[in-house]
């Protein structure tokens, strides 16, 4: 039978071994509670964005509005958004890194800031156009009323995903306010007060969510 005598500076190195075990595994755990929280929270940032803007300029609001387009296909539209001239057709996204790509792409790709990893995602504005153009025929209402916005988070890159079509953005959760006031500033008619409210009504017989929150008094 061998006896091992360890060196006191052998000792230290196992313990301190040990601490940066210790305090790997509490980063390691830190970091996946964290990353399960942000998820966990997203639609409530989310819509805490999107309610900000529907309250201070007293829009109606409808999240997470279901629609049945046939016995095969549901389209859920995360926020409805009824302005004083367009109706503002949003889908949260939500990526960490640098986008790149065309509009017309089917698929963009992501960039991690970090490490420089790239990933192909679905492009979201696709999406977003045919829920539009879904709800139009759906509704009736003509597609030049609805704006698509794709929006994404702040800490994402999208500034070389091109940006300037007319009724379709992408944009990061701080420009929303900014964009529908520029949208909303646009030399056109708005809708009469009771147009407006058939058409929130309308729409919301559509939903089979039934869920509605309207911020206008």
């Amino acid at each position: 039978m061998f006896l091992i005598t360890l060196k006191p500076i052998h000792i230290l190195i196992i313990i301190l071994s040990s601490f940066v075990l210790i305090g790997l595994f509490i980063l390691l755990v830190r970091y996946l509670y964290r990353k399960r929280l942000v998820k966990k929270n997203l639609p409530k940032l989310y819509y805490k964005t999107v309610r900000k803007v529907t309250d201070y300029n007293d829009y109606y609001l409808i999240n997470l509005f279901t629609l049945t387009i046939d016995t095969k296909t549901t389209l859920v539209y995360d926020h409805l958004l009824f302005g004083d001239k367009y109706i503002y057709v949003i889908k949260d996204v939500h990526y960490i890194g640098k986008l790149h790509g065309e509009r017309k792409d089917l698929r963009w790709r992501l960039v991690s800031k970090k490490d420089g990893k790239e990933q192909f995602i679905n492009n979201p504005v696709i999406a977003n156009e045919y829920s539009v153009e879904k709800l139009s025929l759906s509704t009736g209402i003509d597609k030049e009323v609805f704006i698509g916005i794709v929006l994404f988070n702040d800490d994402c890159d999208i500034f070389s995903i091109q940006n300037d079509i007319k009724n379709s953005y992408i944009i990061n959760r701080k420009d929303l306010m900014k964009l529908i006031n520029a949208t909303e500033s646009r030399d056109i008619r708005p809708f009469n007060k009771q147009q407006l409210q058939g058409i929130v009504e309308d729409i919301d017989k559509l939903n089979e969510r039934k869920v509605t929150k309207k911020a206008k008094k």
